[in-house]
């Protein structure tokens, strides 16, 4: 075991204290999508994507494990292995069902109401999976998978929420079948729970008599389960936990460690945090002096300001002053001009009457010019007249 490859995955994004703690274990640290947001324990199934790893047997462990002892000796390479549990999360009118979605015909005795299982059904916390199956399981587990998402509300009509939870495991052990891959179940040490085990002595018995007490497991599976100090909760079983003491102390070890190293970071912080705030502290008083430098320029700047506006109000009144006065001079000489123009209009009516005047007597002139002509004519007819008369009488 010590030249296997180590894989971490991680949805989405990952703990950067964590990460570099992982890799300076040699643990190849991976960001993966989520497979399916309906139901995270799916995202299992994004571990399968490792076709570009050179090796034998895949070996899959959650994330509340812990590995007590090497366990090379208990994997088969030629096998598909998993721990069976006896319990059944569909039942029998589900199976039926949902295997109608996938065009199965499953013999009617394998529906057996005595049976707990209509497939095997496994553990999902541990499993070895050879190479050459990888691929296969992969493709068809995920389909599998989407597909009881997909028709989830009409297996369980009558219920508010869905046991999403397990799907995973119910479409691992149907991925399986169908795929025919080899089976070979794991012993209750390379899976051993901190919860109860009944559902798995039952799924091993009668085939050989247990006794939990002696066992020593090459891993554990806590669930996330603590006690009140923070530690893996035990089993009641003295041999598993013994075992479950060792990884309690090395849980202890690492935290101590954590604890002293977080110490030592907390005091380069604090250093850091002292230097920062003198930084802080020196940049604000270099900001205070040049805003107040700033202010004083202001200020100045400020009574420049004033005093122009001073001057320019001074202007303005002056202005104001001087336009009073046009004002008033345009009126006196509007008042002149209004004067003049009636002296104007009296002198045009002066004007026109003497003009008319000038008329009248013009008409006058003429007519006496043409009576006085008028009267010559008639003395020179008379001196006409008279001087034919004298020359009759001369006569």
């Amino acid at each position: 075991m010590a030249n296997a490859i180590l894989i971490a995955n991680f949805v989405k994004s990952v703990d950067p204290a964590i990460k570099q703690s992982l890799e300076d274990m040699g643990v190849k640290v991976r960001i993966v999508d989520a497979f399916d947001c309906r139901g995270p324990t799916s995202n299992k199934i994004r571990m399968l994507e490792t076709d570009e790893y050179d090796y034998d047997v895949f070996v899959a462990l959650d994330c509340d494990t812990a590995v007590v002892q090497d366990f090379s000796s208990e994997i088969n390479s030629q096998f598909f292995q998993a721990l069976p549990v006896d319990v059944d999360i569909l039942t029998i009118q589900q199976w039926q069902k949902f295997l109608s979605y996938l065009n199965w015909e499953v013999p009617p005795e394998r529906f057996d109401s005595k049976k707990r299982t209509i497939f095997p059904y496994f553990n999902g916390g541990v499993l070895s999976i050879p190479k050459q199956y990888v691929k296969r399981l992969r493709k068809t587990w995920g389909e599998y998978t989407l597909l009881l998402f997909k028709c989830c509300q009409d297996l369980w009509l009558d219920e508010l929420t869905y046991p999403t939870h397990y799907f995973d495991e119910i479409t691992l052990s149907l991925a399986v079948e169908k795929e025919k891959i080899p089976l070979k179940a794991l012993t209750l040490e390379m899976n051993f729970s901190v919860e109860s085990m009944n559902s798995h002595f039952r799924a091993i018995t009668p085939e050989k008599e247990i006794q939990p007490d002696n066992m020593l497991p090459f891993i554990l599976h806590y669930h996330h389960k603590y006690d009140t100090d923070g530690l893996i909760m035990k089993t009641g079983y003295k041999m598993p936990d013994l075992a479950l003491q060792m990884v309690n102390e090395l849980l202890l070890d690492e935290r101590n460690h954590m604890t002293e190293q977080f110490d030592k970071k907390v005091g380069i912080v604090s250093q850091k945090v002292v230097l920062a705030k003198q930084k802080v502290i020196e940049q604000r008083e270099r900001l205070i002096k040049a805003k107040n430098n700033q202010l004083r320029r202001a200020m100045r700047d400020v009574d420049m300001l004033q005093n122009i506006n001073l001057n320019h109000q001074k202007t303005i009144e002056e202005k104001d002053a001087q336009l009073k006065r046009a004002i008033n001079d345009v009126e006196i000489l509007q008042n002149i001009n209004l004067n003049h123009q009636k002296t104007i209009e009296g002198k045009d009516a002066q004007l026109k009457r003497a003009i008319n005047d000038v008329e009248i007597l013009q008409n006058i002139n003429i007519t006496q010019q043409k009576s006085i002509e008028e009267k010559d004519r008639q003395i020179e007819q008379l001196d006409s007249r008279l001087k034919t008369s004298k020359i009759d009488v001369g006569s």
